[in-house]
């Protein structure tokens, strides 16, 4: 076995997660909330740079459309 990447993990449910890289995640860990620093930074994040890994299968979107989701999680009903 070996490493493969680190980071900030978001485990949506199996096989569903975006994998961020050590520097989202130190600031994040500032922001105290994952959701929190999302709602302030996700426009600006390049998912090229900014994302290590990511895995959307059986969600029909893009990861950005993902973290959408999550970052509205509990405003829509």
């Amino acid at each position: 076995m070996k490493l493969d990447c680190e980071g900030l993990l978001l485990l949506i449910r199996p096989k569903v997660y975006v994998m961020f890289s050590r520097e989202v995640q130190k600031e994040a860990e500032s922001h105290g909330d994952l959701r929190q620093y999302l709602k302030q930074n996700l426009e600006r994040l390049d998912l090229a740079e900014d994302v290590v890994r990511y895995a959307t299968h059986g969600f029909w979107g893009t990861p950005r459309q993902l973290l959408e989701l999550y970052v509205e999680k509990g405003k829509r009903r």
